[in-house]
């Protein structure tokens, strides 16, 4: 092998977004938005005009989170599941 492989940022296709131009966001909960992907995907779909989430995890994971990625949920609903048998 001569080298490592590289990471290459998921995108979506444009043909796909074009697709969905003018169609109503979905909406959706997000579980585990305590996570930074899982955060980030959210906020970037909601960006996009795709979804309309539902932040689902521990209150504290979901700011912290936040926080780190300079992201106001003021206007996000969410919900604050301390564990996964909260969250079931």
């Amino acid at each position: 092998m001569t080298g490592l492989m590289k990471f290459k940022e998921p995108e979506l296709p444009k043909a796909l977004l074009a697709s969905l131009e003018g169609a109503e966001p979905v909406r959706c909960i997000i579980v585990g938005a305590g996570s930074r992907l899982a955060l980030e995907t959210a906020v970037e779909a909601r960006r996009l005009g795709l979804i309309d989430p539902i932040l689902v995890g521990p209150a504290r994971d979901i700011e912290r989170v936040a926080e780190e990625i300079a992201c106001d949920l003021s206007d996000y609903e969410w919900l604050d599941a301390a564990d996964e048998a909260s969250i079931a």
